[in-house]
């Protein structure tokens, strides 16, 4: 049988979830002269049994009368509150929307500020290099020459210091094995590069230099 949910249970759950935006942990997805109703979270994070970072949890709609957006934000790895980053982050996806453009200054300044966060761990860091090499050894030659590196920096967002330079210089010199690679351990370049930057089936360039 279905449950009859009376409507001032709803306007209940939406006078607190408004309360959380407009004077409570979830302040920071405040927008100017949009009501917007939403409720922050802190998920635990364990990897192998070891307490990570948490991950930061908002979800929110808005206006409360006559909604046109419903929308929710995970931040992981951030190692703070729901408000911290999930909230403004859902703040400023909401005034886009409804508003269609962020002119404030200081609203931009956050937008900023939040675009150019990078919390991801030195362990899942790792990690993506490590796989990132076991990929593309085949043809790393390629990779270089057509910015694969640059690529890869800008996407994930770690400084110029942080390649080692030596390690490059070693990859643009190196050949490719004559054994092939796994299969599970080899991803095509084209599933993740852009239109200029796939290989399109062409040769190693490497073997190709090697011939001539």
């Amino acid at each position: 049988m279905p449950t009859f949910i009376p409507d001032s249970i709803f306007e209940a759950v939406h006078d607190g979830m408004q309360g959380v935006v407009d004077r409570g942990t979830g302040a920071g997805a405040k927008v100017k002269d949009i009501v917007i109703c939403g409720k922050t979270g802190t998920v635990e994070n364990y990897y192998k049994g070891v307490k990570q970072q948490n991950h930061s949890f908002f979800c929110g709609f808005a206006p409360r009368d006559n909604p046109k957006i419903a929308i929710m934000c995970v931040v992981e790895n951030s190692g703070r509150f729901g408000g911290t980053y999930a909230a403004p982050i859902v703040g400023l996806m909401i005034e886009k929307y409804l508003k269609d453009s962020i002119t404030d200054k200081a609203r931009l300044a956050r937008l900023e500020q939040l675009s150019n966060l990078n919390l991801m761990p030195p362990r899942i860091f790792s990690e993506l290099r490590k796989q990132d090499s076991m990929r593309h050894s085949k043809d790393s030659a390629y990779l270089l020459a057509k910015g694969f590196i640059k690529f890869l920096r800008d996407t994930v967002g770690i400084d110029e210091d942080q390649l080692d330079k030596d390690e490059l210089e070693k990859l643009k010199k190196e050949k490719p094995k004559d054994s092939k690679p796994q299969k599970d351990s080899i991803i095509k370049s084209s599933a993740f590069l852009n239109n200029d930057k796939k290989l399109n089936r062409r040769p190693d360039s490497l073997k190709k230099k090697k011939r001539n």
